[in-house]
């Protein structure tokens, strides 16, 4: 896995030394990322359904539409820090449907002011998907959505064992902090990822967000997804195998 990861690192970059690309790089960030998802996926098949139809609640991929697309999601950030992080956080939100991003704190508007150089992170794919301060994010809770805080919190349930509702409002701590005793016990529910040790925040809500959409669906639309979805320079594609064929 790591020679996979330094090959993609050095692909993108065109690098002769890949230890001296700037940590805030974009690609390098989505790249942690999507090695962070690949790893936890590795690591936790079980959570994986050997039936064709993977439910979320009474939801399944058999219907004519996506259940996800007509769920409603959003994430909230409590007092972060890093404009890269929430930068990636949106890319993530882009990525996997999310219909709204909030935060509390003026650490990361702070950032953002002292900052203003600091690259986008978050591209293209996030586009309309706003990103809210609020003062509080349990203000944010609509009558029909459960909040779902993620947090290494004793009796938390462990990612790949939880079921995600329809509409959640799930609830990220800080980098430097952890959530409080208060938005804990206001909670529907409170879910943890197995890692040993913390993840980084965005590639946490990546995770998270990978999680809910592989339980929600197995039937990935595949080249018209890829062809949406990839850079314009980007033209490889997978040759076609015979089977039985020798060579």
């Amino acid at each position: 896995m790591r020679g996979w990861f330094l090959i993609c690192w050095r692909s993108v970059h065109d690098r002769e030394e890949p230890e001296q690309t700037p940590l805030i790089d974009q690609t390098a960030v989505d790249v942690v990322a999507l090695v962070d998802v690949w790893c936890f996926g590795h690591a936790h098949t079980n959570m994986l359904s050997p039936d064709p139809i993977v439910t979320v609640n009474n939801y399944s991929s058999d219907s004519s539409s996506n259940p996800m697309k007509e769920s409603k999601i959003s994430i909230g950030l409590c007092n972060p820090k890093s404009p890269e992080n929430v930068g990636s956080v949106m890319r993530a939100a882009g990525n996997y449907g999310v219909d709204a991003v909030f935060y509390t704190g003026r650490r990361y508007p702070r950032a953002v002011e002292l900052n203003p150089d600091i690259p986008r992170m978050s591209r293209s794919v996030s586009k309309g998907i706003p990103l809210s301060g609020v003062n509080c994010l349990l203000d944010v809770v609509a009558d029909d959505m459960q909040v779902v805080c993620v947090e290494f919190a004793m009796n938390a349930t462990p990612l790949p064992e939880y079921q995600h509702p329809e509409n959640a409002l799930y609830i990220f701590g800080p980098e430097d902090g952890t959530l409080s005793q208060e938005l804990i016990d206001s909670a529907d529910a409170v879910v943890y990822v197995p890692t040993e040790g913390c993840m980084n925040l965005s590639a946490a809500v990546n995770v998270l967000l990978y999680d809910r959409m592989i339980k929600s669906y197995q039937s990935i639309k595949g080249n018209e997804l890829i062809r949406n979805s990839r850079d314009t320079n980007n033209n490889v594609k997978v040759k076609q195998l015979i089977l039985g064929s020798s060579s």
